[in-house]
């Protein structure tokens, strides 16, 4: 008998409307505990309400997510984090930039007393939950002098902090460099080894295939496509994500292009111009 892997979210038949418009429709997919799950569409698809709605920052009209096999029945950030161990990684981070890189870490969890809490323990819960991460930073250093790489850091130790057990990542290379990205990479390997949940959001194949242990398709607010990583190569998932095959591309454009060829070559021209002559030119058509 197969045993089936845990499951850390259940999605199920879960809808989001705005008005008459309907930015998720009956959405049903699961995601395994310890694995990276991709989540892809293109812009509209409706991956950023499902985010929103699995980090508790908007509820849904429809349908149910259950977290390590509870139904969620209060969708707000810190329920989310508190009792159900969700967090996100937004692409506007949230710090504080005139404090510490030990105190975003532990605003609201610092060890002493909540009036007076005790910076000696907190710099050293600092220190040693940067080293689990194996994370190079000095908790003392403000947040603000960081560039946008290492503040990404800095927010998923807050979340590990927190006890996250599902990390959301929402592109969070878009303005990062290579080398940057690969630390961050690094980073999702050491949680992955933890047992963290990861979903993870992007629209560069690379990443995607580098990362992720199975990937889901949104396209219009539906969920159209679900594969293990190697049951499906990068073309095939952008198929899914624009609903045709990729060599449509390149057909409908040399159509495209062919016909506004022939309808430039079928058209009146707006000027003529024949025999043209001046002091410095003579003869010329156009």
């Amino acid at each position: 008998m197969t045993t089936l892997p845990p499951l850390a979210v259940r999605i199920e038949h879960l809808s989001r409307r705005f008005g008459p418009v309907s930015a998720l429709e009956d959405v049903s997919f699961d995601i395994t505990e310890g694995e990276v799950t991709a989540l892809l569409g293109e812009n509209g698809a409706g991956k950023s309400t499902l985010l929103k709605i699995l980090a508790g920052l908007q509820p849904p009209s429809g349908g149910s997510v259950s977290v390590f096999g509870e139904v969620v029945t209060s969708f707000d950030p810190s329920t989310m984090l508190t009792e159900h161990g969700i967090a996100i990684v937004p692409q506007e981070l949230s710090l504080l930039p005139d404090r510490s890189v030990a105190e975003n870490i532990l605003a609201g969890i610092e060890p002493g007393n909540r009036l007076f809490p005790s910076r000696s323990r907190m710099t050293a819960r600092a220190i040693e939950l940067l080293a689990e991460l194996d994370l190079d930073l000095d908790p003392s250093t403000t947040v603000g002098q960081l560039d946008l790489a290492t503040q990404q850091l800095v927010v998923v130790a807050r979340s590990i902090a927190r006890d996250c057990r599902v990390l959301i990542l929402d592109e969070p290379t878009a303005m990062l460099t290579p080398a940057e990205s690969d630390r961050l990479f690094a980073l999702m390997d050491s949680l992955k080894a933890r047992g963290v949940t990861m979903v993870y959001v992007s629209h560069r194949m690379p990443e995607v295939f580098r990362l992720a242990d199975r990937i889901e398709v949104l396209r219009d607010g539906r969920h159209v496509a679900s594969w293990r990583r190697s049951e499906v190569t990068p073309d095939q998932a952008v198929a899914a994500m624009v609903g045709r095959e990729l060599g449509q591309f390149a057909s409908r454009a040399a159509q495209r292009a062919a016909a506004q060829a022939a309808a430039d070559a079928d058209a009146a021209p707006a000027l003529r111009v024949v025999g043209l002559s001046g002091r410095r030119h003579r003869g010329i058509d156009l």
